[in-house]
């Protein structure tokens, strides 16, 4: 056999004996079989497992928005004179913020001014410690080994372009077997550029397989064409806090609440939490009054995410 196509069946070899590293290092932290508990969690809570903190700050502004706390327009969000105050930490946390800014603002500027509220990070860590959530630099050691597989897809890139090269050269073999190199090469390096997106994406979700249960289950209980009108929360917090801005059932709600957000946050997407950077775990801190019940504006509440 041609020495260039032996060299390059080597390298990609090499790459596909890499990602067994990156992917067993990940299994062990966000792959651990379910408690078995039962989780009851807000639709905050439900809302921050779908989308992170972007998405718990787009419920609380949509619930807030629907019970008359805040107003909708293009010129922004801003908050309704005389709005009451909310039991439920995110809710206030929101209308805090736009207190302190009486002409209003962007929906943008409220996710990024309250993505490490303490109200936000709380719920963050409470979902960490149900194990519903990966911690913070649980991953680390992953991430560690992925820069083993980058290097070997370089190293494949490098071999296959240098086989080529001597190859169509009659430096290494014969020229004529570039005609059966070239497809080989193609494939070696496709497959290894695939490898690696797929491997960084899921280092990407935070959520912990139990996580991803949960949220299925909230799904499955909550589904997308229905809808309950017994509460403001119900009608309008779990709907988006699942499947995004696009189910609020307000078509003015949707398009200004997406300005400025990446993909709109009009569907769900599940462990989307690349924006929350502040640290998970602290077990001083607490979830449990972002799931208080009604009063106030909208109110918390338990939906069924029972896993």
């Amino acid at each position: 056999m041609n020495l260039s196509i032996v060299a390059v069946l080597v390298a990609a070899v090499f790459l596909i004996a890499a990602e067994p590293y990156v992917a067993v290092a990940r299994r062990r932290v966000a792959e651990k079989p379910p408690s078995g508990i039962d989780h009851h969690l807000s639709h905050y809570e439900l809302a921050y497992l779908a989308g992170g903190p972007r998405r718990a700050v787009n419920t609380a502004l949509t619930v807030l928005a629907t019970a008359g706390a805040v107003r909708v327009s293009r010129a922004g969000v801003s908050l309704v004179y005389g709005a009451a105050p909310s039991p439920v930490p995110v809710e206030q946390a929101v209308i805090d913020y736009l207190a302190a800014r009486p002409g209003g603002c962007t929906a943008a500027e409220v996710r990024r001014g309250l993505a490490e509220d303490r109200a936000v990070t709380a719920m963050a860590d409470g979902l960490v410690r149900r194990g519903l959530l990966v911690p913070e630099g649980a991953l680390d050691h992953a991430r560690s080994r992925m820069r083993l597989l980058v290097t070997a897809l370089f190293v494949v890139i490098g071999v296959d372009a240098a086989a080529l090269a001597l190859t169509a050269g009659g430096l290494l073999g014969d020229p004529d077997d570039v005609s059966v190199l070239t497809p080989i090469s193609l494939f070696t390096v496709v497959y290894g550029i695939a490898t690696v997106l797929r491997q960084r994406e899921k280092l990407r979700a935070v959520l912990t397989r139990e996580g991803r249960q949960v949220l299925k289950t909230a799904r499955s209980a909550h589904p997308r064409t229905a809808r309950d009108r017994t509460s403001v929360a119900a009608a309008v917090g779990v709907p988006v806090a699942l499947y995004g801005l696009g189910a609020a059932g307000d078509p003015v709600i949707t398009d200004e609440l997406s300005r400025g957000a990446p993909g709109g946050d009009a569907t769900g997407v599940c462990g989307s939490h690349a924006d929350h950077s502040s640290g998970f775990g602290d077990s001083s801190s607490s979830s449990d009054n972002s799931s208080s019940g009604g009063g106030g504006c909208g109110g918390g509440g338990g939906c069924g995410g029972g896993g």
